[in-house]
């Protein structure tokens, strides 16, 4: 969508990859029907954390210009979903990095 220039869509899978990515990290949370944000905190009260600070508050960056595109007449500018997804593949890279699947969180998705 980004390569269309449907800047509001890619914003929105944005956020939806990282929910689905936090979901699949976290055994049980797609059952209790989590929104992203209470997924991202969830993210955070696990030991150890699934988030470093850092990209803790990238996810609260995704979830704002995810809520954005989903919700508001804003416009979204190409320079923002840019970054967006971005911001969203270092999240994700994160979240399944071998030493996140090594210390025994979540699967051994790539």
């Amino acid at each position: 969508s980004y390569f269309y220039g449907i800047y509001k869509s890619t914003v929105v899978m944005c956020r939806r990859a990282l929910q689905l990515a936090l979901e699949d990290k976290m055994p049980g949370a797609a059952e209790k029907r989590l929104t992203l944000g209470p997924l991202i905190e969830k993210a955070q009260e696990q030991t150890p954390p699934l988030l470093g600070a850092q990209s803790y508050s990238l996810a609260l960056g995704i979830k704002d210009f995810g809520d954005a595109g989903a919700h508001r007449k804003e416009v979204i500018e190409a320079e923002a979903a840019r970054m967006v997804l971005v911001v969203t593949g270092r999240v994700l890279n994160e979240l399944y990095s071998p030493s996140a699947t090594q210390s025994g969180q979540g699967s051994n998705a790539p």
